[in-house]
């Protein structure tokens, strides 16, 4: 099992922070489809570009663990590590143009 904890921020949508666990290999997609859940909103479409299978340029998304102070979470198929704090800012800054959700 993998003990994820998500704090998404954005006063728009919800500023909360959700803990779960996810089995073993679990990636970024399945903690977005978990979260989306909870949340009772569709966090993950309105993050991720599904059939590009990508983050919208305007998401900002880190992630840390006690023993890797930064875990790169934008590498969609890479299983995550048990303990990661995943930080989520749906409408971060963005250096280029905004991207229209699917």
């Amino acid at each position: 099992m993998v003990s994820v904890n998500v704090e998404v921020r954005n006063s728009e949508f919800v500023q909360k922070e959700f803990c779960f666990d996810l089995q073993d290999g679990a990636t970024i997609v399945d903690v977005l489809k978990k979260v989306s859940t909870l949340a009772d909103k569709d966090v993950f479409r309105m993050v991720f570009h599904p059939k590009e299978r990508r983050f919208y340029n305007q998401v900002a998304i880190l992630g840390f663990t006690k023993e890797a102070p930064f875990v790169d979470v934008r590498q969609v198929d890479k299983p995550l590590p048990d303990g990661i704090k995943i930080v989520l800012v749906p409408q971060g800054t963005c250096t280029t143009e905004w991207e229209d959700p699917l």
